[in-house]
């Protein structure tokens, strides 16, 4: 694969940026189509009108401080 994105990038800007702007939309087609899957897949909801929970346990915070870890490590790049 390295081979390849190299061969096109030595052939020129334009087939590289063809390359890459056709990349782009397959995996933002594929997010997209998981998507529309996945809400068409669900099952009926529970929801029982509250978007807050009731009441908070241990699991729920190092749950939330988990995914941070995560979104933070991606942020950090932009510096």
């Amino acid at each position: 694969m390295i081979a390849l994105v190299a061969a096109i990038n030595v052939r020129g800007a334009r087939q590289s940026a063809d390359v890459q702007i056709a990349m782009t939309a397959v995996k933002a087609g594929v997010i997209v189509l998981l998507a529309i899957l996945l809400i068409a897949k669900s099952g009926p909801g529970t929801d029982r009108g509250a978007w807050w929970p009731d009441h908070f346990e241990f699991s729920t915070l190092t749950g939330v401080a988990t995914a941070m870890i995560g979104v933070l490590w991606a942020y950090e790049g932009w510096q």
